[in-house]
């Protein structure tokens, strides 16, 4: 089963899929046992989703007759959720990499951040979710006034804008 294979309508997304159990026992002959590394499902498909699903796939015999598989079927589990978009505010910018001789400053010292993903994902999301960098070390220019920043988002939670756009 893929990613594309569980795909929801526009306006949600899939936040992750994972199979209860992760294996199964194949008896047989010791020769062609030793042979197999995976077993596959049967082909699933599950378009449309708004939600999220538990499904029993039945697992495919690599040669029924000569080998047994069991258990005979594994519980897909699907977490689908509405795609949000929300702000994320008070997020201190750090800066990295000042030579000990100098003292930066961030100005402003904190930004806000619109985000999007999952609608569970996004309520968790705080200002210590995300983080906002600057390495100094490496980006800085005497000339050049405005920098952006580094954003760093939780896994499934992307960045559309940061408020300001530079420090």
């Amino acid at each position: 089963l893929g990613l594309h294979d569980a795909l929801p309508i526009y306006g949600y997304t899939l936040i992750e899929y994972h199979f209860a159990g992760d294996s199964a026992v194949v008896k047989g002959p010791r020769s062609k046992v030793n042979k197999i590394s995976t077993i596959l499902t049967e082909p699933v498909e599950f378009i449309g989703n708004t939600s999220t699903f538990s499904e029993k796939i039945n697992l495919i015999n690599p040669e029924p007759g000569i080998f047994l598989v069991t258990p005979g079927s594994v519980d897909l589990n699907v977490d689908v959720q509405r795609l949000v978009e929300a702000f994320v505010r008070e997020i201190p910018i750090k800066i990295k990499n000042v030579p000990d001789d100098l003292e930066v400053i961030a100005r402003p010292s904190k930004l806000a951040l619109k985000v999007m993903g999952g609608e569970k994902l996004v309520a968790a999301l705080d200002a210590s979710s995300v983080r906002a960098e600057f390495e100094f070390k490496q980006n800085y220019e005497s000339e050049r006034e405005k920098y952006a920043v580094s954003i760093i988002t939780p896994e499934k939670i992307s960045w559309i804008e940061s408020f300001p756009k530079e420090i």
